[in-house]
């Protein structure tokens, strides 16, 4: 599991607690299951169904 590999590759315990936090919210498979899954609770802020170049920038 590589998120528990650079976990635990951290030195710093609070450093390491925030990646685990990060990737549990960020890196996991609702992320890419979910049309439109949302990364924080605003709906402002939300993943994009797969497009084009154009459609990521026009996004953004």
């Amino acid at each position: 599991n590589v998120s528990r590999y650079m976990a635990d590759e951290l030195a710093d315990d609070w450093d390491r607690q925030c990646l685990c936090v990060v990737l549990k919210d960020f890196y996991n498979l609702q992320v890419a299951e979910i049309v439109k899954h949302k990364l924080s609770s605003s709906s402002f802020y939300y993943v994009l169904a797969k497009c084009t170049y154009e459609e990521y920038i026009e996004f953004i």
